[in-house]
């Protein structure tokens, strides 16, 4: 979900979740994000 702000105001993505099955799918899209040299954070 994302929640808009509001109009005139700065806005900007301060994090992004996703559901996923079990933890190897956490694991292996952890890598691909790294891979491509986005900042992840584990915690």
């Amino acid at each position: 979900m994302l929640i808009g702000g509001t109009a005139g105001e700065d806005t900007r993505l301060d994090h992004l979740g996703v559901e996923v099955a079990g933890t190897e799918q956490v694991t292996a899209a952890t890598e691909r994000l790294r891979e491509a040299g986005l900042a992840t954070f584990e915690e």
